[in-house]
């Protein structure tokens, strides 16, 4: 159960990191 709330607490710090990247990079890439 350790690992899973490790997990747990990783998750939103994951989460930011994938938001910022996404923000980084123009939307017009993504949408085609």
């Amino acid at each position: 159960m350790a690992t899973d709330l490790r997990l747990k607490e990783q998750l939103p710090k994951l989460t930011q990191r994938i938001v910022d990247t996404y923000r980084e990079v123009p939307t017009t890439n993504y949408l085609g």
